[in-house]
């Protein structure tokens, strides 16, 4: 038994080896980058957006009268400090994303995209072939050792079909038990 263990775990080793080598390969690319900047720049457009609703409903209001009380005043504090917000938000947002998108100028997104998924594919084959090794190394062999050989001339019961459907110690033999 240990000299057929011995074959499965060096080809067990050796997959390990071969898929730190494709874990390795995949953490190596910057598909966590290019996900950050693909929301950045879906947050830059909800902020674009928020900037240009604010100011609009900030322009509704008019311009403040100079010779009486502005009764939009409340209104008025408030959008200018969303507006603020959101122009705060939207500058942290822009320099982030141009951080990355200098960070990331001399990668091709849809390669790096395309080698992500193939290496995430090879992975899950690779997984599958350990799992096939590991079953086959802990499966027992298919030819029975000498000691547990039957005697020549009976048979296993569990080749039988006939045995399966009888109870052991009963005669089902031709008018018995019916």
């Amino acid at each position: 038994e240990p000299a057929r263990t011995r074959p499965a775990q060096t080809a067990l080793a050796a997959h390990d080896i071969a898929r730190e080598q494709l874990e390795r390969a995949r953490a190596a690319l910057p598909i966590a980058e290019l996900d950050r900047l693909d929301e950045l720049t879906t947050r830059r457009q909800a902020l674009q957006q928020a900037v240009t609703t604010v100011g609009e409903q900030l322009t509704g209001l008019g311009p403040a009268p100079r010779w009486r009380a502005d009764r939009h005043a409340p209104d008025r504090a408030q959008l200018t400090r969303r507006l603020d917000d959101a122009h705060g938000a939207l500058a942290a947002v822009d320099a982030e994303q141009h951080q990355l998108a200098e960070q990331l100028a001399d990668v091709d997104p849809g390669q790096v995209r395309d080698q992500h998924a193939a290496l995430t594919r090879q992975l899950g084959e690779h997984q599958q072939q350990r799992d096939a090794l590991q079953a086959a190394a802990l499966t027992p062999a298919a030819t029975s050792s000498p000691g547990h050989q039957l005697p020549p001339g009976s048979s296993d019961r569990r080749d039988d079909p006939a045995a399966l459907t009888r109870r052991p110690g009963r005669d089902h033999g031709p008018g018995h038990g019916r």
